[in-house]
Formats: C-alpha cells, structure tokens, sequence
C-alpha cells in the first residue's frame, strides 16, 4: 500500500495496490460514516448470541493448510492495520506454520480474536454512480483464517446445496439469468403469459440479527465453532 492517509485522503485501487487519493468533500465523507455507522448499529449495545457448544463441535486444524491458502491471495492485495502481505505466511518455518495452527484452534474454541488483532480499516471505494463503498480490510491473522477454513465451509455448501438456491459451484447469476430468459422465451413462443420479479436485498448481510442467524445455522447442521468466530470478527473495532 503506498501513499499516506490523513483525513482528507481515501484509499483508492489502481494496478499496484491501493493509493492515497483526495476527497473532494470531507463533509460528505462524514456524513456517509454516520449513516455506516448507524446502518452497522456501532453505537448500540451488542447482544452475544447463545451457543451452546459442546466439546466435540470444534474442529482440528491441518497445518499444511496455512500456506497453501496464503499463496491464494493477490501479491498486490491491500494491507489490514498489521501491515502483514498474506502471502509472506508461506515463508514461516514448519515451527511457526504449525504454531499458528494451533492459535488459529485456540481462538475457535474461545470465541474471540486477541485484542492486538481487533482493528478492521474501512477502506472508500469510489462507485461510479457516486459516492463511496466501503470494505473493510482485515488484519492479515484473520483473512487467512477465513481462506484455510473456507475448505469446511464449501463442504458444508455442497452437503446443503438445493437447486433453487444459486450461488455455489455451477450455479452463479448468469445461470439464473439464463434460465429465467429461457424460460420466459418459451412462454412467448407458446403464447403463455409470463411474469418475473427481481428482489434486490439491499444491505442485507449488514442486516441481518445475528441469532436468527445462529438459530439457522443450528437447524442446517453449520460448523457452529466457524460461526462464532466469524461473528466476532464482524464485531471488531472499525
């Protein structure tokens, strides 16, 4: 990441990475913050959702796993607050790849990250219809995290995948969108009337109350020890 950042810059892409670029209007980017903020409820008390965990709900952690889903970020990824490049991980010694490991079962069976890790930087993508998006960069620690569990998860996806949810392998939005035009063609030529409908979840993963959540994830079988820790990484600083 190049560049420095002061309140009256914003982190832009460019092919290198992520650059310091000015703001045309602090004011707005202010005003966009509380709304986030209110949106992501950051000033109202947080109620932990119950789980109740049992010892044979946690997991084991092959250490092997850690470089692999290092190489698997970008070289020119952005940088999380630790200032750690996710691929420089694949270098640690076997010592080191296994000790992580080991933490990395730790704080699943704890529930909660160290607090040297509980800082999450927004970053403001400009969209092109206006305004900024923001997306928030996790520090190094947790994003490999999430891609050496990722394996147990799309197991889970697979277990669980129903022909009228599209989303997982083989079954993204094109697809759907081919369908229903196939679908709606054939209803043309046979003279059939037809209707679709689009529901545009807005903000829906921003949204969504936790311990329906959790209430969900028990009744479908999720790996509850995953689930919590990804709660609580939504729960860190911003």
């Amino acid at each position: 990441m190049s560049g420095t950042f002061d309140e009256l810059s914003t982190f832009v892409p460019n092919e290198t990475g992520l650059i310091a670029a000015p703001l045309c209007d602090q004011a707005n980017v202010d005003k966009q913050a509380k709304d986030w903020g209110k949106l992501w409820e950051t000033e109202k008390a947080y109620t932990h959702p119950l789980f109740d965990m049992q010892l044979d709900m946690f997991l084991g952690l092959a250490a092997e796993l850690i470089p692999l889903a290092a190489m698997t970020f970008p070289s020119e990824t952005g940088l999380g607050h630790d200032n750690i490049a996710p691929r420089s991980l694949a270098r640690l010694s076997l010592d080191a790849i296994r000790a992580l490991a080991a933490l990395y079962v730790a704080f699943e069976r704890f529930g909660e990250w160290a607090d040297v890790l509980d800082l999450v930087l927004i970053v403001l993508l400009p969209k092109n219809e206006g305004g900024y998006r923001p997306i928030g960069l996790f520090p190094t620690v947790i994003r490999e995290w999430f891609r050496v569990r990722l394996l147990t998860v799309q197991t889970w996806e697979r277990n669980n995948e129903l022909p009228s949810v599209f989303g997982g392998a083989g079954m993204g939005a094109q697809k759907a969108a081919f369908q229903i035009s196939m679908i709606a063609e054939g209803a043309a030529l046979d003279s059939v009337d037809f209707g679709a409908g689009l529901l545009d979840l807005v903000k829906a993963f921003e949204t969504v109350p936790h311990h329906i959540l959790v209430s969900i994830a028990i009744q479908l079988g999720y790996p509850l020890s995953l689930l919590r820790l990804c709660l609580a990484s939504y729960r860190l600083k911003r």
